[in-house]
Parts: C-alpha cells; structure tokens; sequence
C-alpha cells in the first residue's frame, strides 16, 4: 500500500453482513446501576430493547504433583468474582442496530442490509453527541471500523480454487487440496505507526454433501490507535480515513472474479 486516498470504487451488491463502528475511551461518569441505565435509554429512545451485563473473573490456579513423572498438573484451584454491572446493551426492535455501552467504549452494530456509510457514520456521531454528555468521556484512544462480508462462490467441477477469489494466499501442501481455511494478516499503513488493518480472510465448510456454493468470510478491522479529543469534527475525519483505508485493502484482497459475483 502507498499513499491512502479516497477509494471511489463501490460494489453494487456489497455482501457485507454486518459493521461495527467503536470509540474507545475512558468514562468518568459515574457508573450508578440504580441511574445511569435509565439516564442512557431515554437519551436513546430508537433502541428500546435493553440489557444488562456484569463483568466476571476468573482466577484458575493449577498445582504441580512433583512427585508425579515429569511433573504433571495433578490439581487446580479456582476462584470467581463477579465484578458487578459492566455495561448496556440497547437494541432496535428489529435486529437490524445495536448499541453497545461499557465504562470504555461506544460500539454501533448494523446488520444487512448495509445502509451506506453516510447514514452509518452519521448515526454512530448522533449516538455519541447524546451519549458525550452523560458518559463523560475525557479522551478518545481508539477509533475502530469492522466489516465483516460473507460472499457464497459456486462450487465448480467438486471444488474451489480459493486462489482465483483470494490473491496472494499461496498454494496448498503438495499432494492435498485447499478445505476450510483461515488466513490472517495484520497490515501497516505507511507513515502512520498509529494505524493498522487486520484483514481475515476465510472459506466456511459447505452447508452440506449437497451444497453448490461454499461461503466465503473477509473480516476488515481498521484501527486507528492515539489519544486524542472526543470532538465529533475529529472523529468524523478519522472515521473517514479509516473507511478510506478499508475499502483499499478490501479491493486490494479480492479478485475481479469475486467482485464479479457482487453484481445484482
């Protein structure tokens, strides 16, 4: 990757099947079970479905038997804390949108059918404009996207040549065939140390022995790693390289041949 510019290319048919957006940060509101929940649901009245979650630990300890052969673990010990309220979960009434609240972070999640990334990052600042005040964030550390897509290729002559939608995964072990596989990288942005992509690329086991299609699952995480303000004006630029950044590396990771197959 060179210089990261606008990327103007878009799929008709983008088989994006769920996007995370996260702002991550330390809260100093104070963390009421009895207030805080509430304070939060009526600020967000487009999420009316709610939970919430505690935060637990455990503490497992395993005791050597030394008088065992070699010194194998012949007990273990463990302790549980729960660490009380943790967070908030508050969802639309389809299943479509969720917001995710905890002491260090805010995290949109939109499932299918992708909206747009003008109505995604617009609704991800309004949540934070209404949630700044009551959170009382004092910085922001992380920035985050996540694009998680799932594309089902056809099933030609009993196989796939995973190589032909996936460039640059190499070639399978002499005398065997490509299966199910998972092939992770984590991607620098040049003269930025404070950014990185984690690009996943996998191939699912087929449905059944029957199946004509295998799917295949690109996960996109760009992030963006430095203490900075919680201004929105700031977070929007942010949010916008990021975008930027994963849409090259997105175009960059797939063949015209798997682009062919997001047509309508």
């Amino acid at each position: 990757m060179t210089d990261i510019a606008p990327n103007s290319r878009r799929l008709e048919k983008p088989p994006i099947v769920e996007v995370l957006l996260a702002i991550c940060g330390p809260s100093t509101a104070d963390w009421n079970v009895a207030t805080l929940p509430r304070t939060i649901q009526s600020a967000l009245p487009e999420y009316p479905e709610v939970e919430l979650f505690n935060a637990a630990s455990v503490n497992i300890q395993i005791l050597p038997e030394t008088s065992s052969p070699g010194g194998l673990p012949a007990t273990a010990t463990g302790e549980f804390a729960d660490r009380g309220w943790h967070g908030i979960r508050l969802a639309t009434k389809g299943p479509e949108r969720a917001v995710v609240i905890q002491r260090d972070h805010v995290v949109l999640s939109w499932l299918a059918p992708y909206p747009g990334w003008t109505a995604l990052i617009d609704e991800m600042l309004r949540i934070w404009s209404v949630l700044g005040p009551i959170l009382q964030f004092s910085k922001v550390d992380r920035v985050e996207t996540r694009y998680v897509n799932q594309l089902d290729v056809p099933i030609e002559n009993g196989w796939v040549d995973f190589r032909s939608y996936y460039p640059g995964i190499g070639e399978a072990p002499a005398g065997l065939a490509w299966g199910p596989f998972l092939n992770q990288m984590v991607l620098g942005v040049p003269n930025d140390s404070t950014t990185h992509v984690t690009l996943v690329r996998m191939a699912q086991p087929a449905a059944n022995t029957l199946a004509s299609t295998v799917p295949l699952v690109l996960d996109l995480v760009a992030t963006k790693l430095e203490s900075g303000s919680t201004d929105e004006t700031r977070l929007r630029a942010v949010f916008e390289r990021l975008h930027d950044i994963k849409n090259q590396v997105f175009f960059a990771s797939v063949s015209e041949k798997y682009t062919e197959l997001c047509k309508p």
